[in-house]
C-alpha cells in the first residue's frame, strides 16, 4: 500500500499529530513543510534582495550583500537546523508558494496557529520570529534591529489588515490544491495541563505570558473568517473543556502542546476523511473516550474541586483595590467579568490601570468617562473587552463558559446608567457606580466574588456582597483576611 503524501502548512501541531499518531510511519509521508512563519508577513517584500545599510553596511564580510544573505550565513555560523533555516529563507525570500508548487500536488494539513508569532517589519518588508530564546530569532534580532527595524504583534495589527492577509493567503492556496484537498485543523489553545503522573500543572510563564499572544477568541476568530474564504475540509476538537495539554510533552510546557491522546483524535479523523471511511468530527473516535477517562482519573488523583485555590481566596479577602487586581492576575482556573455604571471615573491612578493592565486589558483606563465598558476573562486570558463608542455607549457581552451562561451589561449616566452581571439567570452586579467585578471558579463551580469599587471618587469606595457563599468559602476567605492583617503587623 503506498504511503499519502501530506503537505503541512502551520504550527507544530500539524507535524506532532504524525509523529505521535503515525510513528511507526507506516501510513503518511509527509511532503513539503511550511512553520514558523506567519501570515502577516508572508506578502511583505523580500528581505533578500534588500541591501545592506546602516551600520552593517561598512564590515568587511558583508560588503555589497544582501540583508537575508547575511542573515542565512549567520545561521550557519549558528548551525541553525536545516527545518527552522528553511523556513527562514522561505519567509525571507517570500517563495512560499512556489515551493509548495514543487514536486507532486498533494494533501494540505494546515491551520493558523503561527498567526501568534510576532513580525519585525520595516518599510514594507518584514519577517517573522518567534520566542526570544530562539537561536535563529537571536541571529535575526541582532541584524534587523541595527538596520532599524521593529517588532510588531499580531495584535498591533488592525483587524482589517489581518483579514486582508487570510484573503490573499486563501487566493494563493486555491491556486496550488482543491477545497477537496485542504483540511484544516481548527486549533484551540487550553489552559489545563496534566503531567505523566496525572497532576494538573499551574504553570504561571506559560499559561499566563506566553499564552497571551495566542489568545482562543482571536485565533477563533481568524479560523471562522479563513474558513468562510477558503471553504475547505475542517478537523475540530468537540468539546474545549476536554482539551487537555501534556506538561510533559517533548518541546516543553504550552497551551498547544496537547496530550498524546488529542494527536490520536486529531490522526484518526485526517486518516478517516483522506480515505472516505468517515465525515463527521468524534462519531465513533475511540481516543475520545481515553481522554475523558484521563481527565476523571486526574481529577480524582487531585481532588481538584474539593475548594478554591490558594491564591484566589487570598485575592478576594483583599480589600485595596490594587492588591485585590494584582491578586486576580493568576487565578487561572476562574471567570472574572468587569462592569462599569455611570463612569469609570477621574479617579484612576497609574498604579490602578497598571494592575489593571496587568490582568492582560488594554483600555487606557485613566482617559475613558462617561462610556460603558465590560471585560471577560477566562482562565487567565482576555476573551473580550468592550468599550462605547461615541454612537453607542451602551455596551453588551454574552457567552457560554463550561456550560454555564454570562450576560453583561454597561450603561453609563446618561444611557440607562446601570450595570449588569447575569450568571446563569441571576444578576451578581453590585449595580454602584465604577467598575463592578464578578468572579466564578470554573474547577470547584463557585461564585467566589463580587463587589465595586467607586473608581470616580478620592476614597474609592469599596462596596462587596459575599452573602452568597458557603460556609467552608466564606470561613478561608474571612481567615486569610486575618492572616493578611497579621503579616502586615
Amino acid at each position: 500500500m503506498s504511503k499519502l503524501k501530506i503537505d503541512t502548512f502551520g504550527c507544530c501541531i500539524l507535524r506532532d499529530v504524525f509523529r505521535i499518531g503515525d510513528s511507526e510511519e507506516n501510513r503518511v509521508e509527509l511532503n513539503r513543510n511550511i512553520g514558523f512563519i506567519s501570515p502577516m508577513t508572508m506578502f511583505s517584500r523580500p528581505i533578500t534582495k534588500m541591501q545592506m545599510g546602516g551600520v552593517l553596511s561598512g564590515r568587511k564580510e558583508y560588503y555589497k550583500e544582501s540583508l537575508g544573505e547575511v542573515i542565512l550565513q549567520e545561521f550557519d555560523r549558528e548551525e541553525i537546523v536545516n527545518f527552522i533555516k528553511r523556513n527562514c529563507f522561505l519567509d525571507l525570500s517570500k517563495n512560499i508558494f512556489e515551493y509548495l508548487r514543487t514536486g507532486e500536488n498533494t494533501y494540505l494539513f494546515m491551520d493558523l496557529s503561527d498567526l501568534r508569532f510576532r513580525s519585525m517589519v520595516k518599510d514594507g518588508y518584514s519577517v517573522t520570529i518567534r520566542e526570544d530564546h530562539c537561536k535563529e530569532v537571536k541571529v535575526i534580532k541582532a541584524l534587523l534591529e541595527k538596520e532599524g527595524f521593529e517588532i510588531k504583534n499580531i495584535e498591533d495589527y488592525p483587524e482589517r489588515e489581518v483579514f486582508s492577509a487570510l484573503d490573499r493567503l486563501a487566493e494563493k492556496l486555491l491556486e496550488i490544491y482543491s477545497r477537496e484537498q485542504i483540511f484544516f485543523l481548527y486549533t484551540t489553545p487550553t489552559p489545563l495541563y496534566i503531567n505523566k503522573y496525572g497532576e494538573y500543572i499551574d504553570d504561571d510563564e506559560t499559561m499566563h505570558q506566553r499564552y497571551r499572544n495566542c489568545r482562543p477568541e482571536a485565533i477563533a476568530k481568524y479560523n471562522d473568517y479563513f474558513l468562510n474564504r477558503i471553504q475547505c475540509n475542517v478537523i475540530k476538537f468537540p468539546r474545549k473543556e476536554e482539551l487537555t495539554a501534556n506538561a510533559d510533552h517533548l518541546f516543553g510546557l504550552f497551551s498547544l502542546h496537547y496530550m498524546d491522546d488529542v494527536y490520536r483524535y486529531y490522526y484518526w479523523e485526517l486518516m478517516g476523511r483522506l480515505e472516505g471511511k468517515r465525515d463527521s468530527d468524534g462519531a465513533g473516535n475511540p481516543f475520545m473516550c481515553r481522554i475523558e477517562k484521563e481527565i476523571e482519573t486526574s481529577r480524582d488523583r487531585n481532588h481538584y474541586s474539593d475548594k478554591l485555590p490558594d491564591r484566589l481566596i487570598k485575592a478576594v479577602s483583599r480589600d485595596d483595590f490594587c492588591e485585590y487586581v494584582k491578586g486576580l492576575e493568576k487565578a487561572y482556573s476562574s471567570l472574572i467579568v468587569l462592569c462599569v455604571k455611570d463612569t469609570i471615573g477621574f479617579q484612576v491612578s497609574q498604579p490602578m490601570e497598571k494592575a489593571l493592565h496587568s490582568l492582560g486589558l488594554r483600555a487606557h483606563f485613566r482617559k475613558l468617562h462617561q462610556t460603558g465598558y465590560i471585560a471577560v476573562i477566562s482562565n487567565g486570558i482576555v476573551v473580550e473587552e468592550v468599550i462605547g463608542t461615541e454612537e453607542c455607549k451602551v455596551v453588551k457581552s454574552s457567552g457560554i463558559f463550561h456550560g454555564n451562561t454570562l450576560q453583561a451589561e454597561s450603561k453609563p449616566f446618561k444611557d440607562g446608567n446601570c450595570a449588569s452581571i447575569v450568571w446563569n439567570g441571576h444578576d451578581y452586579a453590585i449595580n454602584k457606580r465604577g467598575i463592578n467585578f464578578f468572579v466564578y471558579d470554573h474547577h470547584t463551580n463557585t461564585v467566589c466574588d463580587t463587589r465595586c469599587y467607586d473608581t470616580h471618587s478620592k476614597e474609592c469606595t469599596l462596596t462587596k456582597n459575599h452573602d452568597f457563599l458557603d460556609r467552608n468559602t466564606a470561613l478561608l476567605i474571612s481567615m486569610e483576611k486575618v492572616f493578611g492583617l497579621l503579616r502586615e503587623r
